[in-house]
């Protein structure tokens, strides 16, 4: 049962233009990114730090496409009012439920691991950085702490959807954020370091920056703010009506 449900939503995720698009902008967005952007090493030559922390510094505008992919995911089950019938097929809401965040995990996961090997082929091309295999360790390590981040913001958007019911409210609310008006808004008030995407901000950046919360203090904020919103979608997938 678990397996035919598990196929069912990956195929439903495939079969939603929403959730098509939002993967590829995740996956392409960062290494094109680093294509087309200046070129601020002028033939000097590439340290350890650099490459990891290029790699970092553009994977970051990939959660804009992981957001789109999820709201997508989720929100057009109210949108076509497919969950009614998706629900005759798995009478368990826990286990639709289950199975649901089980692919947004899972797709997020591919999606960054996808984007970090794009970004770092950019970056041998562009800068003809020599491979070793030290960076290939510290690469790991961080695009890992990095995808922590992507499943974050992934979850939470999914979990908005459930809770409002529409696609286009965790996008809106979302996007904007990761595209600079959280960055914005922190240049106002200091409150702004505790939002989903800032509070990660450090997994992104090499050196640590002091302007965002440290990375175990960042972390916690996330997990925290995911919990929350797993909780509330849960009860409200669980008890809502489906009409």
């Amino acid at each position: 049962m678990w397996k035919s449900a598990l196929r069912s939503e990956w195929a439903r995720f495939f079969s939603y233009h929403w959730c098509i698009w939002g993967m590829i902008g995740a996956i392409l967005l960062p290494p094109v990114a680093l294509l087309i952007s200046e070129n601020n090493f002028g033939g000097i030559k590439l340290q350890e730090e650099d490459v990891v922390a290029l790699c970092l510094r553009f994977l970051y505008l990939g959660q804009a496409g992981i957001v789109v992919a999820m709201a997508g995911f989720l929100g057009q089950e109210y949108t076509h009012s497919s969950l009614r019938t998706t629900l005759l097929t798995v009478p368990s809401r826990m286990r639709l439920f289950l199975t649901k965040k089980l692919v947004v995990v899972s797709s997020t996961i591919i999606a960054g691991i996808l984007s970090s090997i794009l970004c770092f082929i950019v970056i041998i091309a562009k800068y003809q950085y020599v491979f070793a295999n030290d960076v290939l360790t510290k690469f790991i390590t961080a695009v890992s702490l990095a995808i922590i981040s992507w499943i974050v913001l992934g979850c939470i958007s999914a979990s908005l959807s459930i809770i409002t019911k529409s696609l286009i409210v965790p996008i809106a609310v979302l996007f904007p954020m990761i595209i600079g008006g959280s960055q914005m808004l922190l240049a106002v008030t200091e409150v702004a370091k505790y939002l989903p995407d800032l509070a990660g901000m450090n997994l992104f950046l090499i050196p640590e920056q002091k302007t965002f919360l440290a990375l175990g203090l960042g972390v916690t904020i996330q997990l925290i703010w995911v919990i929350s919103l797993e909780c509330t979608s849960a009860y409200v997938f669980l008890r809502r009506d489906i009409r």
